[in-house]
């Protein structure tokens, strides 16, 4: 029953918190434009972007220090 009530709970949150994002955006497109709101939306991806090329470096690296084999042994 718990379970059931924070689920619900949880799901009610995304839906306000998504109406309200709804909200704010039209809102930012009514004062500055649609030229801005797409770059202030891309904007907010970038730091995405960025930790998945992080990741993708580091993922890199871990497989080449793996196939690496340290000097002195077979």
């Amino acid at each position: 029953m718990a379970l059931m009530l924070r689920q619900h709970v949880y799901g009610l949150a995304l839906v306000v918190s998504a109406d309200n994002l709804v909200g704010f955006s039209g809102r930012f497109v009514d004062a500055f434009g649609y030229s801005p709101f797409f770059i202030a939306t891309a904007c907010l991806g970038l730091p995405v972007l960025v930790l998945v090329l992080v990741l993708v470096l580091v993922l890199v690296l871990v497989a080449l220090a793996a196939r690496v084999q340290p000097v002195g042994r077979s």
